[in-house]
């Protein structure tokens, strides 16, 4: 919900163009990423249950990696 005085087509006028996270698979573990150039993806975010995968610093966020798309 947006409380501000500007109308919501102001808002939402660039909406279209906004580059959204996809699902992608790295070494077993679901991430989110943005694609990148070479096949790369950059992680957004991990989807783990595992503490441990939160400890691997190649699964941080603003890594760039090779994975699969979902």
């Amino acid at each position: 919900m947006l409380w501000t005085i500007m109308p919501e087509d102001f808002i939402m006028e660039n909406n279209d163009k906004i580059n959204h996270a996809q699902e992608y698979l790295y070494e077993g573990r679901r991430i989110l990423g943005y694609p990148r150039e070479n096949g790369k993806v950059e992680i957004v975010q991990l989807l783990s249950s595992n503490p441990a995968d939160y400890l691997n610093p190649r699964l941080s966020p603003g890594s760039t990696v090779f994975a699969k798309k979902l």
